[in-house]
């Protein structure tokens, strides 16, 4: 499925802890995919943790603009209502990313 959509990337957002993303990980390791985890794109945090999402945001902007696509990974089942992929799809739309 991510194939054949051309996605090239994931970046997960979810918060959970970081053991639990191994599998992820060597999953896109094994299909030259590469994988980050950034919780902090699912929280508005000040300091460090707002420059971690700033940084990731442009990562995620840049990646966009490049070759294949980048698939973001929220927790919930409502996508639609989800107040973390809202803040980055505006964050996205400002940086002329849609």
């Amino acid at each position: 499925l991510l194939e054949k959509h051309q996605v090239s990337s994931i970046l997960d957002a979810r918060v959970q802890p970081e053991r639990s993303v191994a599998q992820l990980r060597r999953g896109c390791a094994a299909r030259g995919m590469s994988f980050e985890w950034r919780p902090a794109l699912s929280s508005r945090g000040a300091g460090a943790a707002a420059g971690d999402r700033a940084a990731a945001v442009l990562r995620l902007a840049a990646a966009a603009r490049g070759k294949g696509w980048p698939c973001v990974l929220f927790a919930g089942k409502d996508w639609g209502h989800c107040a973390a992929r809202q803040r980055l799809a505006a964050e996205l739309a400002a940086r002329d990313v849609h």
